[in-house]
């Protein structure tokens, strides 16, 4: 486990309130997503600014009410997390700053050491100062110990952002796990690495218009979200498309299961609890 520690930005009391894991928002319905932006500069410029890097969903915290943990890829973050900070609370996180909540985190990374490389099957949660839920802001579900699906057939939806930086969800749909073992080498693909199918680690989907999606959304997708009994349950997250990929192909999906008890760990710790136990450590 590897943690990096920022200041925070801000502080936020958590209201006592009734509140359930999956609930759809009351302006849109994932209001569950949330997105990580990256401090960049213009050298012809001079002037810094915060580029939309990629989505996450909130996770739940150690009580329902609040949220102060995110859970995205572990590809998401190559910098120092001092240049990261999380946006969430509306569905056009660059303009809408009367819904918009903004704060600096820190992050906790978790891969599996059987398989050794981080951005393979790995995971990251962001933390950050406990927020009130709301009618902006949401959490996701996270699946039980015996809760194996999504199970083909199930209709889903991945999470993105556009170019104009509006945060979107796209359809998608399981499918058997043969269709991504058949599928090209994934050895080709911008970081250079053999991804082999594992569906103990990987999920198995499909989208209609995968091309027109990635001209459109690049690589800025984030968590798969799946309906169960109702509610909006976080089951993974996308993993990198292979540059052959074309319309109707499968793609793969990093699976959530393997990584609970890390997951549990981190959204059931307050970030000060984390600061103090890595100070321990130290």
């Amino acid at each position: 486990m590897y943690l990096a520690l920022v200041l925070l930005f801000s502080f936020a009391t958590v209201d006592i309130i009734k509140a359930d894991c999956g609930e759809a928002g009351k302006l849109y319905r994932d209001a569950y997503q949330a997105v990580l932006f990256e401090k960049q500069i213009d050298e012809s410029k001079g002037k810094e600014y915060w580029s939309p890097v990629c989505v996450g969903a909130l996770l739940p915290g150690k009580y329902e009410n609040y949220t102060d943990t995110l859970y995205i890829s572990s590809g998401c973050i190559r910098d120092d997390p001092r240049n990261y900070v999380v946006r969430y609370g509306t569905d056009d996180p660059i303009d809408d700053t009367k819904n918009m909540r903004t704060q600096f985190i820190a992050v906790f990374d978790r891969s599996l050491p059987e398989n050794g490389i981080t951005w393979n099957y790995g995971l990251s949660v962001a933390k950050f100062m406990p927020d009130a839920l709301g009618p902006t802001v949401k959490t996701v579900c996270l699946p039980g110990a015996r809760d194996n699906g999504p199970h083909a057939g199930s209709k889903c939806r991945l999470g993105a952002i556009t170019q104009s930086g509006k945060l979107a969800t796209l359809p998608l749909t399981i499918v058997p796990d043969s269709d991504c073992r058949n599928m090209p080498s994934y050895g080709k693909t911008e970081i250079g690495e053999d991804i082999p199918y594992d569906p103990k680690f990987q999920i198995c989907g499909k989208e209609l218009d995968m091309e027109r999606t990635f001209a459109h959304f690049k690589s800025h997708v984030g968590p798969v979200v799946c309906e169960n009994k109702g509610r909006q349950t976080l089951y993974g997250y996308f993993l990198i498309e292979p540059p052959t990929l074309k319309t109707g192909d499968p793609f793969r999906m990093t699976r959530i299961q393997p990584h609970m008890e890390f997951v549990n760990e981190m959204k059931n710790s307050y970030l000060s609890d984390l600061i103090a136990s890595m100070a321990q450590q130290n």
